[in-house]
């Protein structure tokens, strides 16, 4: 996760700004629903496309809704009258190719009129069918694009994954068709060197300068990944261990971090020993948790039980 997260987000931003369409979706075979991140993709579309009316939701789904609502609960949630007869089920092989294809002629649909761009975060948690829906997908816009019939209109794919995670070969090998290899781009971003996550501290700071070993000491807890750092530093702030005044920021100590008197250390002038420990960390992530929902905290429980990476 070497920033390739925040990237996205920013990258949508921007996307967004530029009056194109941008959904962003995320990898997880832990939840164990196959085509996962295509069924939150699909589910948003249609949330999109039933709010503008009821009649261009039927439209978006055209002949496929029943062979989309085996996969999509939403869809089968709909009201009465609204809601598409699900699909009879097919032998496995049959069952694949007919889904896939409905999510193609989907999304073809859903972007005749407008540019899209879909992003995948985490596709090296995907499951397999989502990976063999992918190179579908990527295939099928190329050969449409290249020949006279084009059942996509305007759609780019944005994907991004963990180059250490052990799937990242099988992720590479992806894209091995010839066809597919000749229209891909790709990216790697790497962690943040020591001066690289001193200056992306000092900029959330406004400028403020950090001691060599402040960043040091930061750089170690977060590896850093560019998230890690910028979530270090605010839980600095929110827990009030790090502060600003006529003099600049400081690190505010009282007699329970062991410094024997209260007092206050600039950060300039920190040494290791002035840093907040880990505990300020889980202290801010607490408080966080805490002022989510009831049904949200109760989620995030269970996530921490299993170890789940949310």
């Amino acid at each position: 996760h070497i920033g390739k997260s925040r990237i996205l987000r920013e990258a949508g931003a921007l996307i967004r700004g530029r009056g194109i369409e941008f959904h962003l979706v995320k990898g997880n075979a832990s939840f164990g629903t196959a085509y996962q991140p295509f069924v939150q993709l699909v589910e948003r579309v249609c949330r999109e496309a039933f709010l503008k009316s009821s009649k261009s939701l039927h439209k978006l789904l055209g002949d496929d809704a029943g062979s989309l609502a085996r996969y999509v609960p939403w869809i089968m949630r709909l009201p009465e009258k609204h809601r598409p007869r699900c699909a009879a089920p097919l032998p496995p092989l049959e069952e694949r190719l007919r889904f896939m294809e409905a999510v193609a002629a989907f999304l073809g649909r859903s972007t005749q009129s407008h540019l899209t761009v879909v992003a995948i975060d985490d596709v090296h948690q995907v499951d397999e069918l989502s990976l063999e829906l992918i190179r579908h997908l990527m295939a099928t816009f190329l050969r449409a694009n290249e020949g006279t019939r084009r059942p996509f209109g305007h759609i780019a794919f944005l994907l991004a994954f963990d180059s250490e995670h052990a799937q990242a070969t099988s992720l590479r090998h992806l894209f091995d068709i010839e066809s597919i290899a000749e229209k891909v781009a790709s990216a790697s971003l790497r962690p943040l060197h020591v001066d690289e996550a001193r200056q992306l501290a000092s900029t959330m700071l406004g400028g403020a300068v950090l001691s060599e070993q402040v960043a040091e000491v930061l750089h170690q807890e977060s590896g850093g990944v560019p998230g890690r750092i910028e979530e270090r530093v605010r839980d600095w702030v929110e827990l009030g261990t790090l502060r600003t005044g006529d003099g600049g920021w400081y690190f505010a100590h009282d007699l329970d971090r062991g410094h024997g008197q209260a007092g206050k250390v600039s950060l300039e002038d920190a040494r290791r020993h002035d840093v907040p420990g880990e505990s300020a960390a889980l202290a801010a992530a607490r408080r966080r948790v805490e002022k989510l929902p009831t049904d949200a905290r109760l989620l995030a429980s269970c996530a921490a039980v299993i170890g789940e990476r949310m």
